[in-house]
């Protein structure tokens, strides 16, 4: 599965998610995997890969499998 967020989002802590990340601003990174966090200067105010997102969250989850 490939999981990446441009803000703050509750699905980084799911145990039933692999390979997540989520971009945030100017921030402190993390690279446990419950809370692996990437630290970017790229903000957008709509979805954009490693990218921030500005304003509402939003979350792209794509399942990768059979």
């Amino acid at each position: 599965m490939l999981i990446v967020s441009g803000g703050g989002s509750g699905y980084i802590g799911n145990s039933l998610l692999s390979n997540k990340a989520m971009y945030c601003y100017n921030c402190e990174e993390s690279s446990e995997e419950s809370t692996k966090t990437i630290s970017t200067t790229c903000v957008e105010e709509t979805p954009t890969v490693n990218c921030a997102k500005k304003g509402n969250g939003y979350a792209r989850i794509t399942y990768i499998g059979s």
